[in-house]
């Protein structure tokens, strides 16, 4: 487990959502930024798109919590 910054301070969410997809891993932590209302708004429209590309890879979504509980 790595934590992974995804640098979605671009002005581009596709681009947080491309770079996301491809370098995303199992077992990675995603850290997402909503330091101003833009980057937040650049943020959740880049989820969506990462969120559901993830899913459909089979990847299943869970908090830091849940993953670090199933390894004990």
């Amino acid at each position: 487990m790595i934590p992974f910054d995804t640098f979605d301070l671009t002005n581009h969410p596709w681009l947080t959502a491309m770079y996301t997809k491809q370098m995303v891993f199992p077992g990675a932590i995603l850290v997402f930024h909503a330091n101003s209302l833009k980057v937040a708004k650049n943020t959740a429209i880049a989820l969506k798109f990462i969120l559901e590309d993830l899913r459909q890879r089979g990847y299943r979504i869970v908090t830091v919590s849940e993953l670090l509980n199933q390894n004990s």
